[in-house]
Parts: structure tokens; C-alpha cells; sequence
């Protein structure tokens, strides 16, 4: 063999060691800084974020199993939003572009990159190491971004990598993007009393609503004040999801000159042995509230909006039902006019007997059971559309004079409790109907889907 075939051989086979050491280093690198920051992720304790619009960095600990915001605002922070950033990390995939200490053999420095003391910096701080990542331009193709990472190893030169533009979401991020988004902590299962108090002009209106022994809801304390659980329980959903818009710091509220004096309203909140008080402050023409959660001192902002949701429980509660108890507890129904009476009372074997009295006769029955299963449905359907105010009132005697129809309803329940409606046929808007609610004394319009209740016929419920 000539010599310059065995050089051209030597050279070959050198330079293709060149290669693959060259190529082995590059993805040795890449692997162990993949496993670095999966071990710094999984040991972190402190994420912090700089940039160079605040002077003061976000900063993120981890307190016992929970997240807290700690700067520039004190807050509970979303766990989520830390897995994704976990994720975000440990799946960028950096690509190597240079050590830092071959920028000068190249003829190259670091704001080449996009990379100087202003820089947005993501700093992770682990129990045993600390990685720090700086924020570069995009690379030429635009696909990615250069980012600076620092602290792989203890006086190790940082190196320059190509990383997904993703991170950017991170290194831009506001408070509000780490915040739990929401304000009330106890879950919807744990609450056992609300309290909203609502203030205007020197005046102020409360609305208790809680949880009784039965589980049921009562609002103001009054068991004769039951709640309509279906659209309360709609409510408290939207209250416990409803998310925050930003957070405004004391400085600003100084700067800007917001008074926060009063509150127009305030949210209390019981339950788990827990209680959370909510203080919401108007804003003279702005479209948002200013909030002061107690036990932290970090206001923050919600839309005006929230106050259609919080105000005027105590109407908007009211259960509009008139017979709310269990219907298989009705011992007895009473059904009269000023021309007869017919009561149905149900026995032990459940069957019903029914008397029906007029000025002539009395005259006994068996009732069919299904006719006055659907009678009670039928009963149960009734609404309540619109409570009258005080002032609209009239009073059962006045009202009898001025009014030739009415039909009274007696319900009587196995633990003695009483329902008792008069209804008055007038001439009510829409086909409601005028009645008087004899238990707490008060005249509303009823909607009254079937109008069979009103069959007067003696032997309607005959078996």
C-alpha cells in the first residue's frame, strides 16, 4: 500500500473520531442537562422570575405541600400552573450552541444572542442546585429562541442553547398567570353558612343563608324562608370559580388616589372550621372592584359584574315553591270555597278518605290513589312569580269583599306542620293568579300550570 493511501486512511480515520467524540460530547452534554433540570425540578423550592419592566422579581415558594406567591404580591399559587412549567422545562429539549468560553474564538459576545444584564432570567432553586436560565433573541428561523443556562455545575463555564419559544410564556408571565385564580377556598360541600351584607347610602340589607339540620338551606333564620337549592347552588358555583382579573398593589392605590373607605358590600363565608371574609370597594368610573380578602394584604380586581351575582339574595333565594316539604309526608288536604269543603285524609295503609261537605250533605269516599297522587303533583307545580311589596298588600278581609272567587288550599304534614294558600281568581297579569300566603302573610301572583286543581266536581277523586 502507498504511503499516501495509508495517509489518506489516517486521516480519515482520525478525523471521523473527531466526529464521533465531538458528536458524543454534544450529546453527552444535552443528557446530562436534560437530567439536571429534571433533578432541580423535582427538588425545587423557589422559582423566581426577572424582568426588566419591575424592579422587583416574581417570586414563587413552596411552603410545606403548598405554593405560595411571595412577591411582588402575597398569594396562594396555582399547583398547576407549576406542573406545566415542570412540564415546560423538563420537556425543552435544548439544543447546545457553544460554550461561553469559545465566544471570544469566535469573535462573538454574549448580546450576539440577545442576552445582557437585562434579560429576563428564570432562576429554579433546588435543594441541592440551583439552575438559572437567561432569556436570549429569537434564532434566525424564528422557530426558536438562544437561552443562557447557568449553574449546571459548580464553576462549570454556562453554556448558549436553542430552546422552544413555549418558555417565553414563563419568562412574560404576571402574577395573575401563578395565582389561584379564584378567591374563596372552601369547596362548595364544606360551606355551612353565607353571609352577604350589602351597603348604600347609610343603609345596609343582610342576608344570612344556612345550612339546617336536614341539610336543606334557610335564609335569615327563618324556617319559613326556605331556599331555592337548585339556583343557590348555580350561584355558589359561579362565586367559587369566579376568577380574579390582576392584582393592584398599595402603591398604586396611593399613586392613582382610590379611596377605599367603605365597602359597597361584604362576602362571609363558614364552613370546615374555616371562615373567609371578602371586602368589595367601588372604583368612581371604573367597570371593576377593588377586594380585600382577610388575612392577606394583597387587593385585588374583579369586574363590576360580580355585584348582579352577590346582591339581593334574599328575593332572589326565596324558594319559589309554596309546598316544599316531602310530599309523602301530607296527612291531610283540605280544598274549600265559599260553596263546599273537601278534605281527603290518608290512613295508615295509605289509602285516602274523602269528605265532601256542602250546605245540603256530607258524602264519604275511598279516593282513587293515583287521581290524587297527580292532584298533589299537580299542587306541587304551583310558583310563586312574584312577591307583592308590603304596600300592595291587602288585607284576606278586604280582599274578600272586592273579590268574588277564591279557593283555599290546606296541606297538614305528619309532623304537624301547616301550608295554607288562598287563591283569588282577578284579574292578574299574564293568567297569574292573586293569592294570599296565610303563613307568613304575604300577597304574591302564583303561576298554576294545571288547572284541574281547580275541579270542584264531588266525586273527582272517587276510586
Amino acid at each position: 500500500m502507498s504511503k499516501l493511501k495509508i495517509f489518506l486512511l489516517l486521516s480519515n480515520i482520525v478525523l471521523g473520531c473527531f466526529i464521533y467524540l465531538t458528536y458524543k460530547s454534544e450529546t453527552t452534554n444535552f443528557n446530562d442537562l436534560d437530567s439536571l433540570i429534571m433533578e432541580t425540578m423535582r427538588t425545587v423550592e423557589e422559582i423566581e422570575i426577572k424582568s426588566e419592566e419591575s424592579n422587583e422579581s416574581l417570586r414563587i415558594q413552596k411552603k410545606g405541600e403548598e405554593w405560595m406567591l411571595v412577591s411582588p404580591v402575597i398569594w396562594k399559587a396555582e399547583t398547576l400552573m407549576i406542573s406545566d412549567l415542570k412540564t415546560k422545562l423538563v420537556h425543552s429539549d435544548p439544543v447546545f450552541v457553544i460554550d461561553e468560553s469559545e465566544l471570544n474564538e469566535r469573535g462573538e459576545i454574549l448580546s450576539d444572542y440577545g442576552i445582557d444584564e437585562n434579560s429576563k432570567e428564570i432562576r429554579l432553586k433546588g435543594s441541592d442546585r440551583n439552575l438559572r436560565f437567561t432569556i436570549g433573541k429569537e434564532t434566525r428561523d424564528k422557530t426558536k429562541i438562544f437561552i443562557r443556562i447557568s449553574g449546571v455545575d459548580e464553576g462549570a463555564n454556562d453554556g448558549i442553547w436553542k430552546a422552544p419559544k413555549s418558555i417565553l410564556t414563563v419568562a412574560n408571565s404576571s402574577p395573575v398567570y401563578w395565582s389561584e385564580g379564584t378567591f374563596i377556598d372552601i369547596p362548595l360541600y364544606g360551606i355551612d353558612e353565607i353571609v352577604v351584607s350589602e351597603f348604600e347610602n347609610n343603609n345596609s340589607k343582610k342576608s344570612v343563608i344556612m345550612k339546617n339540620n336536614s341539610q336543606g338551606w334557610t335564609i335569615n333564620k327563618s324556617e319559613n324562608k326556605s331556599v331555592n337549592y337548585e339556583q343557590l347552588t348555580t350561584t355558589l358555583n359561579k362565586i367559587l370559580s369566579y376568577r380574579i382579573d390582576g392584582f393592584i398593589e398599595n402603591s398604586e392605590i396611593k399613586k392613582r388616589k382610590i379611596k377605599l373607605d367603605e365597602p359597597i358590600l361584604t362576602l362571609f363565608v363558614n364552613g370546615l372550621g374555616n371562615s373567609e371574609v371578602i371586602r368589595f370597594y367601588e372604583v368612581k368610573n371604573h367597570e371593576f372592584l377593588i377586594c380585600l380578602k382577610k388575612g392577606y394584604d394583597t387587593p385585588f380586581i374583579v369586574e363590576k359584574e360580580i355585584l348582579d351575582i352577590l346582591s339581593d339574595w334574599d328575593e332572589k333565594f326565596r324558594s319559589k315553591r309554596i309546598f316544599k316539604h316531602n310530599f309523602f309526608g301530607i296527612k291531610e288536604i283540605v280544598v274549600s270555597t265559599d260553596k263546599f269543603k273537601k278534605s281527603l285524609k290518608k290512613s295508615i295503609d295509605e289509602n285516602w278518605n274523602i269528605d265532601y261537605k256542602n250546605d245540603n250533605s256530607i258524602i264519604s269516599y275511598l279516593g282513587d290513589r293515583n287521581e290524587i297522587n297527580n292532584f298533589i303533583l299537580d299542587l306541587y307545580d304551583i310558583r310563586i312569580e312574584q312577591l307583592l311589596d308590603s304596600e300592595e298588600n291587602t288585607p284576606l278581609t278586604e280582599v274578600r269583599k272586592l273579590n268574588e272567587k277564591e279557593f283555599n288550599l290546606l296541606l297538614t304534614y305528619e309532623n304537624n306542620q301547616t301550608i295554607d294558600v288562598t287563591i283569588i281568581e282577578d284579574n292578574s297579569p299574564n293568567n297569574y293568579y292573586k293569592s294570599i300566603l296565610h303563613d307568613n302573610d304575604r300577597t304574591a301572583y302564583l303561576s298554576i300550570p294545571s288547572m284541574s286543581i281547580f275541579d270542584t266536581s264531588i266525586f273527582k277523586f272517587k276510586e
